[in-house]
């Protein structure tokens, strides 16, 4: 059985921890300056000022995001551990008997990737992330798999761990 969510669980717990979301102000302002760009074509005609302007931009649009974060910070926080308690409770669904708190103390140990083809046949990206979760249980933590399609908001947990690979290795004592 698998849980969806609409986010990255280590990104919500480094939310939870700090409150503030750096990765996320950054591709907000990587997003104004891709945005803000046909505008600077437009209005000017040499390389030099058209550097200032994304400079300018930048900087306005990176201090702007941060200072609200900033501002919102203990807003965040609270909301992100409201969202880990409202996912412990979801994990308790597939037998994962954990707490909001005991999410914090969550890490990913692998990562894996894979290219395959979607329905219409074109290439995605899928994101394997292998989190390792305390749990009130006797055997204290239990490995869950987050399946997540890059580029899309849509996030999936389950019990997973990654497969072992066994390799014949020739034997060297001869």
């Amino acid at each position: 059985m698998k849980i969806n969510i609409n986010y990255d669980l280590m990104e919500k717990i480094v939310e939870a921890k700090k409150g503030i979301r750096l990765q996320q102000i950054n591709r907000e302002s990587l997003l104004i300056l891709a945005l803000g760009s046909p505008v600077v074509f437009l209005f000017h005609h040499n390389l030099s000022d058209i550097l200032k302007t994304f400079v300018n931009t930048g900087v306005i649009a990176y201090t702007s995001r941060l200072s609200s974060n900033l501002i919102l910070s203990p807003m965040i926080k609270d909301m992100a551990k409201r969202d880990l308690i409202v996912l412990s409770l979801m994990l308790t669904e597939i037998n994962v008997n954990t707490t909001g708190e005991s999410l914090l103390d969550s890490y990913k140990y692998k990562t894996e990737y894979e290219v395959k083809r979607n329905e219409k046949n074109l290439p995605i990206l899928e994101q394997r992330k292998y989190i390792m979760v305390p749990t009130e249980d006797t055997n204290g933590e239990v490995s869950l798999l987050q399946e997540h399609i890059v580029g899309t908001g849509d996030y999936s947990l389950s019990y997973g761990s990654p497969k072992k690979v066994l390799k014949l290795v020739p034997n060297l004592s001869n």
